[in-house]
């Protein structure tokens, strides 16, 4: 597995002007590129919980434990069984949705509610599998959730806004170079360039 320690090390061979960031910008940088990566392809969890006897509404960010989900995949109630009992999804609404292998998601506030269309007798298990940002390393020992096959996203972005920060730091300068900030803009245009297209050739690569 590849840690945050092993990710920066590798950026510092790559982006020509290592030298002039610290730790905590290219951990930043980092951490963007993690968010950009998710918005792509997000990460597959699961999470379990018991269901009570009677309630039928679960707040999925509370039984997940987070607030990073991008979309639910599937829902399986109650769980264990083989094969997999899987629910399909269906408007709360719908006729026929109450007392049916059925489940809905329903917004409340800022919370997105599990809404199952049967009616938990308690002590079964809920399962829910769902999309959502990959894990933010904390420490240097981290392990990334990014596949190893694709990190070069994640140096790509990096110096991408490397480049952009360079030309960020000239344009204000009072006594910048006109040619040194053109070549530096078209640096960045390029490498911005290149990023989006490899990630696109990935996502060409992974769709079914």
């Amino acid at each position: 597995m590849t840690t945050r320690a092993d990710l920066r090390h590798g950026l510092r061979q790559m982006l020509s002007d290592a030298s002039a960031w610290p730790d905590s910008q290219l951990d930043a940088w980092c951490e963007q590129a993690i968010y950009d990566y998710s918005l792509h392809f997000p990460y597959p969890r699961s999470a379990s919980w018991q269901a009570s006897a009677g309630v039928r509404s679960y707040n999925i960010y509370a039984m997940a434990a987070t607030l990073l989900i991008h979309a639910v995949v599937g829902v399986e109630y109650p769980a264990g069984q083989e094969p997999p009992r899987l629910l399909a999804r269906r408007s709360e609404r719908e006729a026929g949705f109450y007392g049916g292998a059925y489940y809905d998601l329903r917004l409340e506030g800022y919370a997105q509610v599990l809404v199952l269309g049967e009616t938990p007798a308690g002590g079964e298990t809920i399962r829910l599998t769902y999309e959502s940002e990959h894990a933010y390393p904390s420490l240097d020992e981290s392990n990334l959730t990014v596949p190893d096959k694709h990190l070069e996203l994640l140096r790509l972005f990096v110096q991408w806004k490397a480049v952009s920060a360079l030309e960020l730091a000239e344009a204000v300068d009072v006594g910048r170079q006109d040619g040194l900030l053109r070549e530096l803009g078209l640096n960045s245009r390029q490498a911005a360039q290149t990023y989006h297209a490899r990630m696109q050739q990935l996502l060409a690569a992974t769709a079914p």
